[in-house]
């Protein structure tokens, strides 16, 4: 179940690194890319048996921590992920 779960996290961050601004777009149509890693986080829930409750539960969570504690945009020094001037 861990591994199986793991490979299936694995196989979306790939994705995720190839293009992630065609992952992040919701709005585009046949979006593949984002097909794709929204079944493999799908089978990772039912590896973990984490239920459509749990879930919403813990992005509740996450919206709270997020509204009492926004997060920098960039936190970490050196140029930002998309910069490639330097």
């Amino acid at each position: 179940m861990a591994y199986e779960a793991t490979a299936q996290l694995l196989g979306a961050a790939a994705e995720v690194l190839i293009d992630p601004d065609i992952i992040a777009d919701a709005g585009k149509e046949h979006n593949s890319g984002r097909a794709f890693v929204t079944q493999k986080l799908a089978r990772v829930l039912e590896e973990l048996h984490i239920s459509p409750e749990d879930l919403a539960a813990a992005r509740q969570r996450v919206q709270e921590q997020r509204a009492n504690n926004p997060e920098p945009e960039w936190p970490w020094p050196g140029p930002a992920p998309r910069d490639t001037t330097q």
